[in-house]
């Protein structure tokens, strides 16, 4: 009853057979925890000292928030000593001693994972956090915390010491993955070290790639410096050296902007930068490029393999004919330069047809005059067999036109009478007879022999070609032959008409008076007689209207 009307403040045992003030309560508890080396839980508390977990948490909460200074408790530290977490009832000096012990461990390993700790000291995260990581740098715990470790300064720069050993043992590029096996380090310490090595300046090489990107390529300086030297050698030399070479010697950037900044500018403004490699203009090219006018001057055509050095062709690809293609392009002034599909053969076009007409003009005045006789011959008998086939025609159409007379109609003389007019039939047979005549005639001139006659090959003209030129060691390229072999076939055509015509006109002024004189008059005798049989086909058609019904009736029938 006193104790509910608040007269005294006493707490009862668990059992019920004790009292025990509050102050005193919280000297217990203060005892036990020390007895337990600074750390109990609260449920230890409540079971050891027998009373009620809800006093015990009271109790200690008062610990932790009075002071006492009485004479009476000197013996125990002052309540600011003691803190509660995780459920537990803790000691200033228990955390004090972790922290002597985590450093000498510290000292000992150099690093340990926040995981470590927590599983060997059994420590609640909470007070690992808030009461132990808290002293790191204060002189307590020597150490830096990164990511889930804690390291020491000495083992953090034990590591960039072999680090920086296993970089300058290096000498050429290395994948960072590569040397990221060789450290026992969780990849973002790896990055940690590289990028403190990279900011104090004792990187010796750069890297190549993404930042923090495991995939990196690290190139040593040394290896750079070693590049250079060859590239520039190799320049003296060679004058060309490959871009695979340099992206093979992890050259990075542009070869532009590398060489921009590895030669002076009168060096760098004479080299030339082409697909798959870069070359000097003066110590290569400008040789090239006079062998190239030389020979488009000579034969009107280049290979361009021809013009180049050996070694440099092997390391060429389509993209660097293109370029070489487009120089000699722009720096020809004669007219326009045409090039093979392939880009391996330059050609100026109009000079390089003239040029091999004359070359095989012999041979084709030859082929002409062995042919004309034979040409002139065929062609004349096919102009006498289509004239032949045309008087056919005539004289059939003709003799329809003669006979053609409509069968009596059950009108009677009406329509004989209509026949016989004669005016409209005789208008429309003519017209008829002018359009075969025309049809045939256009027909000879499409017969003509002479105009498609091809009497050469392709290879036949090639073979003269290469034939007439076999004291130059002159050989045309397959590709330039597929280029130009139908307009080469199409000039030689041509000419060999030409050459066959003027033949035929010179032997038409070889012949004699006399074969002339009987030429004209079998001609005129000719025409004599196709003039009388048509005025008298004439006659006989205007004959025909005066004819009885009765016997055009019976001619109808006959017909």
């Amino acid at each position: 009853m006193l104790i509910s009307m608040g007269f005294i403040d006493l707490v009862i045992s668990s059992d019920g057979k004790e009292y025990v003030t509050r102050k005193h309560l919280q000297t217990e508890c203060a005892n036990e925890c020390l007895a337990a080396g600074g750390r109990i839980s609260l449920t230890d508390l409540a079971s050891q000292l027998n009373v009620n977990l809800d006093h015990i948490s009271g109790a200690v909460n008062q610990l932790v928030r009075q002071i006492d200074h009485e004479e009476d408790h000197v013996n125990i530290s002052t309540s600011n000593d003691f803190l509660i977490c995780a459920g537990e009832l803790i000691h200033r000096d228990f955390i004090n001693g972790l922290c002597a012990k985590l450093n000498e461990q510290l000292e000992e390993l150099g690093t340990i994972s926040m995981l470590q700790l927590t599983r060997q000291w059994e420590l609640p995260t909470e007070l690992l956090n808030q009461h132990i990581l808290t002293e790191l740098g204060t002189g307590r715990i020597s150490a830096i915390r990164f990511e889930d470790y804690l390291c020491t300064n000495r083992y953090i720069n034990t590591l960039k010491g072999k680090f920086r050993a296993m970089l300058i043992g290096l000498t050429k590029p290395c994948p960072l993955t590569e040397i990221y096996s060789y450290l026992a380090v969780s990849e973002s310490f790896f990055f940690l070290l590289l990028n403190e090595l990279n900011d104090q300046g004792k990187l010796p090489g750069k890297l190549l790639g993404t930042k923090n990107s495991i995939k990196s390529l690290y190139v040593p300086f040394i290896h750079e410096r070693m590049a250079k030297q060859f590239i520039l050698q190799r320049l003296s030399e060679e004058h060309f050296i490959e871009c695979s070479i340099m992206k093979r010697l992890s050259i990075s950037g542009e070869p532009i902007s590398f060489f921009r900044e590895l030669l002076p500018s009168t060096e760098f403004n004479d080299l030339l930068f082409w697909p798959s490699v870069v070359l000097s203009e003066s110590l290569l090219w400008k040789e090239c490029d006079l062998l190239a006018k030389n020979l488009l001057h000579s034969i009107h055509f280049c290979l361009i393999d021809d013009i180049l050095p050996v070694k440099l062709i092997s390391v060429f690809n389509d993209s660097d004919y293109i370029k070489i293609v487009e120089i000699l392009q722009k720096g020809w002034n004669e007219g326009y330069l045409r090039t093979t599909n392939d880009r391996r053969v330059i050609f100026d076009h109009s000079k390089l047809l003239s040029n091999w007409l004359k070359s095989v003009e012999e041979f084709i005045h030859e082929r002409a005059v062995k042919d004309a006789p034979e040409l002139r011959k065929a062609q004349l008998n096919a102009a006498i067999s289509i004239q032949k086939q045309l008087n056919k025609e005539e004289k059939k159409q003709q003799k329809d036109d003669d006979w053609e007379i409509e069968k009596p109609s059950k009108g009677g003389k009406g329509a004989n009478k209509k026949n016989r007019s004669g005016g409209g039939s005789s208008h429309q047979t003519s017209s008829r007879s002018g359009k075969q005549k025309a049809a045939t005639e256009s027909n000879i001139s499409n017969k003509d022999l002479l105009s498609c006659a091809s009497p050469f090959s392709s290879d036949e003209l090639f073979t003269e070609l290469e034939r007439c030129h076999s004291s130059s060691d002159f050989q045309i390229p397959d590709t330039l032959r597929e280029e130009i072999a139908d307009d080469f076939i199409a000039e030689v055509n041509n000419l060999y008409r030409r050459f066959v015509t003027e033949e035929w006109e010179q032997q038409l002024h070889q012949t004699t008076a006399e074969e002339q004189q009987a030429q004209r008059q079998a001609f005129e005798q000719r025409l004599n007689k196709i003039s009388d049989e048509y005025a008298a086909i004439c006659l006989f058609e205007k004959g025909t209207d005066y004819f009885e019904e009765a016997i055009c009736t019976f001619v109808g029938f006959l017909n």
